[in-house]
């Protein structure tokens, strides 16, 4: 059980970690993780910060302002706001010091997650999504598609060639877009599924969306 005196087990901490709800919150899990000097949490890898119990985001955010993580540790973290007027709340960003590697970190994370995700779910599990429920196979395809395609972007924005394997391609389109054409090239229906490109004289779509429904 944590301490209900937390903050007289780390004085060494307890001006830095703030005297408020969320430095309390910080120095019981530090004592609950046997971390009591400065010197020892410098010494504690990402995979601990990031995933101890009750720190969440805005805890990472006081530790890595306050100079108190290692070398590598903190610097690609993941803040969930809005940062423009009317933008979405839901936004994840990811600390601009981090650099493209602290980005593709934070990419490897989200997709191990939904990896997990999937893989312990029940199939009968259902869940909501804007364009309808639907279950752990259903949101990993749409995991899947939004990687490709927003890949699909960047690649466009950088000048690069980029194709994603066609089989990877085909089970996406057979989960979501299951009335699409289906003797075309698998990535370039793709593209053309999602409003991107046009596919053998049929026009680029202005509108579109995936079904996610639970299939029997």
């Amino acid at each position: 059980m944590p301490s209900n005196n937390c903050a007289d087990n780390i004085p060494e901490l307890r001006d830095l970690l703030g005297h408020d709800a969320l430095g309390h919150r910080l120095a019981n899990r530090l004592v609950d993780e046997g971390i009591t000097t400065r010197e020892a949490l410098s010494g504690a890898s990402p995979d601990q910060v990031l995933y101890w119990h009750h720190v969440g985001p805005s805890g990472l955010k006081r530790l890595h302002e306050q100079g108190l993580l290692g070398e590598g540790t903190g610097r690609a973290l993941i803040y969930w706001e809005s940062r423009r007027p009317g933008g979405p709340a839901n936004a994840i960003h990811v600390d601009r010091e981090a650099g493209p590697a602290g980005l593709m970190q934070v990419l490897e994370a989200s997709g191990a997650l939904l990896v997990a995700m999937v893989r312990v779910t029940s199939p009968q599990v259902r869940a909501h999504h804007v364009f309808g429920i639907s279950d752990a196979e259903g949101f990993a395809a749409m995991g899947i598609v939004e990687t490709l395609v927003h890949t699909h972007d960047l690649a466009q924005g950088l000048g690069l060639d980029w194709h994603p394997p066609a089989d990877l391609c085909s089970r996406v389109l057979a989960r979501l877009f299951p009335n699409v054409p289906g003797s075309a090239d698998p990535w370039l229906t793709s593209l053309w599924a999602t409003g991107r490109a046009e596919l053998h004289g049929r026009p680029r779509l202005t509108t579109w969306r995936w079904d996610g429904t639970p299939r029997a």
